[in-house]
Formats: structure tokens, C-alpha cells, sequence
């Protein structure tokens, strides 16, 4: 799900492959759509220096713009209609924004209301308010700024919701049922009728919370009853047709022939209500917090919790709701609305509106039988880690559709794969190196193995030698001349495990734990010296090389500890230097580099992309969130493959790169 940064929810895909994010080099005019960045994020040249930018040929970089605004009383529920915004606020009542621009609303009008301003639902230039004990407020607001009081109407005995069709208002009567009234002439509503529903002498009662409408049935959200199908084709004497269980109902939307339902602590529930007295619950999708508000727009549904903020999901297939996009919110999320690409949510203090540009998903993914560990895009495809699941092949013709080619079992833990023509070399846990052939064009097929000292997690392949990163076996260097029968060269003993290494020419650069940077001259394989340790100050966990400069990721041993990317010049290997440093928010885990930019591995923190033309400043051009934990990466063009220890590979397609 996208993430925060400088006031930007990052997301996963733009507009263009092809496309380039002005990035740095883009003119920095503050406040405009060219390069929007504050004064102090620009050069004295005029150019951006820490940017996201949001124009170019990408579109919008990455996801969700937001803006926030405080508002007196408890902000319960927000009701969009045209461009202007209605907040049910608690004791501080109704209060409307304009929000033609959604990135820069403003207050138009308001009025206090007797009662506790709780829900709203707004028709024909009228404010329905469901006024909790003051009952059902109606409210003309054909002139926002100046609203004036029409009318109100008591209820037996407080007033959670209100939906209006026609001249028809249905409140919902929180431990009394629902009460339909008429509400023709606002100044003098007429009670027609009412239904009461069972539950409502239960100690404690079973609040009806929230009614939606569809012609003449009422569905009405009652807590641990479920939802209630209603009758009202005669509003004088509603008739109960049917109740649909759910755990804990406290807000239900209608859309077609569904019904979205916010079921509290049981999450998204969608009921199938075609055929209404034969409604039932198709689908449930558990979330995190308190699920109290529903909307739904354009085949989307955004759910308000209490500690989760907003959960957007797509339910263009209503049965199998998939996860869009994430909005963390400054409170509890307790009202949501959901439109023309925008989201508006209140919490307790105020209201936010987030715009979402992109979902905030992989363009696709592949699962692997066991944890995908690590992958890399080789010419006849993409070659995935697996784990216990071995080492898997996917044919990436088309990125966004991976296709299974084969799958071998290597007996070990695959977690590290280097491929060099059509053969890959698996670092196979405790089974050591396996080199697997695809000479075929067909199907996997081992060549020959050889088991190293210790734990082999990966391995890069340079000329005729495997350097194996062998974990409490130090580096292993391995003739590969003839892959059937692989030799062990020379090793190199560490004091700590060695988990990474990359290799340019006669130099080996090895990362593991404690043990920083070890760079090692591996000229006579046999006899492989130190040439210098530089301590990183934290684990280091992997390395990738380019340009006389070395990458490590390093995260601490624990979540909330340092993480990031440490750029090393290493053009004297003797006299490492360290350049800069790159901080991420999870725990790094792997880093690759491709074009002068790095691909960040960021276990749960996703996968980060860092322009580090100037290594003394790196800054971030996208981030791209991940539901699992993210172990590695590989690029190929525009699309970077992932390997997530819960979804297995991963394919995004990256925006702002050359």
C-alpha cells in the first residue's frame, strides 16, 4: 500500500514506460505543476535539489496528493455532492467546503445544530442531519455560505443516519428501529411510519447505525444483528424481508447489485442483494482497526477505520476485492467519501482529502511455493528464488503477465540465484551452490553442485569463478569452468557471516552482519588477501557495485533501528570511502544499481528508487510499497522484479528512470 513522503502517497505505476520524471534537472518553480518543491528544496541554479516532481510524462509522480484542514467539534461523517463537501461535525453541527479544487478547499458556510451532528445525506439544495437526540435537522443549503434551518423532526430516541428518496426521509433510530417520514414541505415533516427492529430491547439495546436505499427497500447497518432488508414500498408500514449476518455492521453503501458493508471489527463484508429477500454475504475481507464508513465510486471502495485510516480496494469483480491503496489519516477515520477519484475522510479533528492517481499494487505478481528470496532477469526470463520452493523460471515476454516455464526443487533453501547465459547458479542454503541449465529452451536440468563450508545465501559469477556468500562459511571462490563438476578454489574465513558480495575484476567486496565492508584481492583464488575493512556502523546486508563505487544495504538487527543505503568510493580498494548516505523507513536488505540509479530492497518498506548522481545527496524518486517483505530486486528497462516473502515475485513498472 503507498506510502507517505514530503506529503506524497507513492504508487506503482505512470503513464508512460518510456516516460522520464524531470527529476533534478527540471526547472524549480515552487507552487507550480512543473516541479512542485518548496523554496528550500532548490539550488541557487533554480533547479530542484530533494524533488518529487509532478509533471512530465509520467503523470503525477506516484500516487496520492493530500491535503488537510481542522475542524471545531468531532468531524463524523462527509457527504460530497458537486464541488461542495458537507462535514457532520458533532457539537459543532454542519459545515460546508468548496472543493472545486480539491488541493485547495475552503470553508464556505456552516450551522451549529442543537444536537450532536452525527451523519448527513444532502438532495435537492436540502441538508438532512441526523442529530443523534435533537432527531433529523433539514437544513437549506442552496446558498452554502448562508445555510438556514427549514424544519426538524423528533425521534423516539436518537438519530444515527438519514437517506432520502423523493419526498421520503428514513432515519435510522439507533435502539428503536427505522422511522420513514415526509418531508415535502421541510418546515412541517410528517411522521408516515416506522419498524421496530429486534434487538432493540436487548440490554444494551442493538444500535441501528447507518440505512442506505435502493427503490423501495431500505438496508440498514444494525450492528451485531447484521444488516436488515426493509420493505418500504409502503412507507407507512415498512416490512422486514430478511436479515443478512455479519459481525458488527455500522455502515452499508449500495452499488449495483451489491451491497458494501462496514462490519466493524469483521472488516469489508459484500453482500449480493439481486435478489433482495434472498440476500446473503458474498465475500469478507478482514482489515486492520475498526471498519465504520463505506463508500464506493468507479468500481472502488474505501473503508474509514479507527487505526488503519482509509483502506481503498478494487471490487471491479465484487466477490474477490482486491487491495488499491492505503491513506493513513492524523486520527480515527470515522467518515469516508469516496469520488471522482478523489477521497475525503474525517476523523476526529478535521478533514482530509487524498487524490488517487494509481493503485498502489504491483502491475503483477507470481507466488511461489516457498519465500521468494531473491531474483534475477536472466535472457530467458525472470529466475525467482524460492526458497523451500526451489528455483522457479518465468517467462516475462510480457511483464505484467508472468507465465510459470518450470520449477526445480534444489533441496535446499534457494536463496540466491546469478544466471550467465542459460545457466543459473543457486546459493542453496545448506545444499551450497547448484548450477541448474535451461539449455533446452524447455525445462530446468541440473548440471552438477557443490556443497560449501557453511550456509550459502548468494552467489555472482565472474569469468570462470562463483563467489559464494556462504554465511558462517566466509566467501567461497569456486571454479566453475566445468559447471558438472564445480571446484572449490580458495576461501576466505570472516569473523562474521558473510551474507552478499559483488565482484569487479580482481576485487571481491563482501557484506555480512557486523562485518561491514570487507573488500578482498582474489588475483590468486587460492590465496585471496584483505586489502581493507571498513566499518558501516550498523549489519550490512547486501552490496552491488558500479563506477567505482560500492552500495551497501544495512539495517539493524531489530525494526526501528537505522536503515538505508551507505555509498562507498572505492576506487583506492586499499582506502574505502564513505560518500553518503541514503536512510529508508524498514530494513534494507539488498540494493542494485542501473543507470546511475539504485534499487532499494526495503524489507517491509518496499522497494525505493534513488537517483545518486551526486552520491553526497541521494534523493528518492519513487517508492513502491510492497505487502510482504521485499528481500531483493532485479531490473530490466522500466520494469524492476521484486522477490516479497509473501507474494513471491512481484513485477512493477517504475516511473522517472531513463
Amino acid at each position: 500500500m503507498p506510502v507517505i513522503w514530503s506529503g506524497l502517497f507513492l504508487t506503482s505505476a505512470c503513464d508512460d514506460p518510456a516516460g522520464k520524471s524531470p527529476g533534478p534537472e527540471a526547472p524549480c518553480e515552487p507552487g507550480t505543476l512543473d516541479c512542485k518543491c518548496d523554496s528550500g528544496d532548490c539550488h541557487e541554479d533554480g533547479r530542484c535539489r530533494q524533488d518529487i516532481c509532478v509533471a512530465g510524462v509520467c503523470g503525477p509522480t506516484d500516487g496520492w496528493t493530500g491535503w488537510e484542514t481542522n475542524i471545531l467539534g468531532d468531524a463524523n461523517c462527509v457527504r460530497v455532492v458537486g464541488t461542495l463537501a458537507y462535514v457532520a461535525a458533532g457539537d459543532s453541527g454542519l459545515h460546508i467546503f468548496d472543493v472545486a479544487d480539491p488541493t485547495s478547499p475552503r470553508r464556505e458556510g456552516g450551522l451549529d445544530t442543537p444536537g450532536l451532528a452525527l451523519r448527513v445525506t444532502v438532495l435537492g439544495g436540502r441538508a438532512y442531519v441526523a442529530d443523534s437526540h435533537s432527531g433529523m435537522q433539514i437544513i437549506d443549503v442552496s446558498v452554502p455560505s448562508a445555510p438556514v434551518l427549514l424544519g426538524t423532526f423528533a425521534v423516539q430516541s436518537s438519530a444515527f443516519d438519514v437517506a432520502v428518496s423523493g419526498s421520503t426521509a428514513v432515519i435510522a433510530d439507533s435502539n428503536w428501529g427505522i422511522e420513514t417520514v415526509d418531508v415535502t414541505n421541510p418546515a412541517v415533516p410528517v411522521s408516515l411510519g416506522s419498524l421496530t427492529l429486534p434487538g432493540h430491547d436487548h440490554v444494551p439495546p442493538i444500535f441501528t447505525y447507518a440505512i442506505a436505499l435502493a427503490g423501495d427497500l431500505a438496508f440498514v447497518a444494525q450492528a451485531t444483528a447484521g444488516v436488515r432488508v426493509i420493505s418500504i414500498a409502503d412507507p407507512r408500514a415498512p416490512v422486514l424481508l430478511t436479515t443478512i449476518a455479519t459481525q458488527l455492521a455500522q455502515d452499508i453503501v449500495l452499488a449495483g447489485s451489491y451491497g458494501y458493508v462496514a462490519d466493524g471489527e469483521g472488516g469489508l463484508v459484500v453482500v449480493d442483494v439481486a435478489s433482495p429477500a434472498a440476500s446473503h454475504a458474498v465475500a469478507h475481507l478482514a482489515t486492520v482497526g475498526f471498519a465504520s464508513s463505506v463508500s464506493w465510486s468507479d468500481g472502488r471502495i474505501a473503508l474509514a477505520t479507527d487505526t488503519a485510516g482509509v483502506e481503498v480496494f478494487d471490487v471491479a469483480d465484487p466477490v474477490s476485492p482486491e487491495p488499491y491503496g492505503h491513506l493513513d489519516t492524523s486520527g480515527e477515520a470515522s467518515g469516508v467519501d469516496l469520488t471522482d477519484g478523489y477521497v475525503f475522510t474525517v476523523d476526529g479533528g478535521g478533514m482530509t482529502i487524498a487524490s488517487i492517481l494509481e493503485p498502489a499494487v504491483p502491475d503483477a505478481r507470481y507466488a511461489t511455493a516457498g519465500l521468494a528470496y531473491d531474483v534475477f532477469r536472466g535472457d530467458a526470463g525472470v529466475y525467482v528464488a524460492g526458497g523451500t520452493g526451489g528455483l522457479h523460471l518465468l517467462d516475462v515476454a510480457n511483464p505484467v503477465l508472468p507465465v510459470a516455464i518450470d520449477t526445480w526443487n534444489t533441496q535446499g533453501t534457494a536463496q540466491g540465484v546469478f544466471v550467465v547465459g542459460d545457466l543459473a547458479y543457486v546459493a542453496d542454503g545448506v545444499e551450497g551452490l547448484q548450477i541448474i541449465s535451461f539449455a533446452d529452451g524447455v525445462s530446468l536440468q541440473w548440471m552438477g553442485s557443490i556443497d560449501t563450508d557453511g550456509d550459502a545465501k548468494q552467489v555472482e559469477v565472474s569469468g570462470s569463478r562463483a563467489y559464494v556468500a556462504d554465511g558462517a562459511g566466509g566467501l567461497q571462490i569456486v571454479d566453475i569452468t566445468d559447471p558438472e563438476t564445480p571446484a572449490l578454489l580458495g576461501t576466505v574465513d570472516t569473523d562474521y557471516d558473510v551474507l552478499d558480495v559483488t565482484v569487479s575484476g580482481h576485487t571481491a567486496f563482501l557484506v555480512g552482519s557486523a562485518l561491514g565492508l570487507l573488500t578482498v584481492d582474489v588475483t590468486d583464488p587460492a590465496n585471496p588477501t584483505t586489502l581493507s575493512a571498513l566499518p558501516l556502523g550498523a549489519f550490512t546486508r547486501g552490496v552491488a557495485y558500479a563506477d567505482n563505487r560500492v552500495y551497501v544495504a544495512f539495517s539493524g538487527a531489530t525494526v526501528g533501528q537505522p536503515s538505508g543505503v551507505r555509498i562507498v568510493d572505492v576506487a583506492q580498494p586499499a582506502s574505502p570511502i564513505i560518500l553518503g548516505t541514503y536512510e529508508t523507513d524498514g530494513r534494507a536488505q539488498n540494493v542494485v544499481v542501473s543507470l546511475g540509479y539504485l534499487y532499494v530492497a526495503d524489507g517491509s518498506g518496499g522497494l525505493h528508487v534513488v537517483e545518486v548522481r551526486d552520491p553526497t545527496q541521494p534523493w528518492v524518486v519513487a517508492e513502491y510499497p510492497t505487502t510482504g517483505f521485499l528481500w531483493n530486486v532485479s531490473v530490466a528497462g522500466h520494469f524492476a522484479f521484486r522477490a516479497s516473502s509473501v507474494q513471491g515475485m512481484e513485477v512493477t513498472r517504475v516511473c522517472g528512470v531513463p
